[in-house]
């Protein structure tokens, strides 16, 4: 049988609570991973003060793949009105169109 009386044992106490919150405000973008090392608390106990205590849930900020220019807002009006003009000139271009659009917002 295993010996447990080694493992980590740490409590939701208040100074724990506490020193997650500062830790979070210092800095919140810290992983759960490396704030319970900083901290010696266990991730689990980590992961409940911040739930069940503290009421924050984690979240992923995702970073834009591409930032907009100045100039896209006019490239991309005249690529509405080329299509606009292409579907009224050509009867199966609105397909083609869909077709491609569905392709590229994927």
């Amino acid at each position: 049988m295993p010996d447990y009386s080694s493992r980590q044992r740490t409590r939701r106490s208040e100074e724990n609570i506490e020193a997650v919150r500062a830790s979070i405000e210092a800095d919140p973008r810290t992983s759960s991973y490396h704030r319970s090392q900083e901290l010696g608390i266990a991730r689990t106990t980590l992961r409940r003060i911040i739930h069940g205590d503290l009421k924050m849930y984690p979240y992923k900020i995702l970073e834009m793949a591409q930032k907009l220019n100045p100039d896209d807002y006019t490239r991309h009006l005249q690529y509405a009105k080329w299509s606009i003009e292409m579907a009224e000139n050509e009867g199966d271009f609105g397909e083609i169109s869909s077709c491609q659009t569905r392709h590229i917002s994927r």
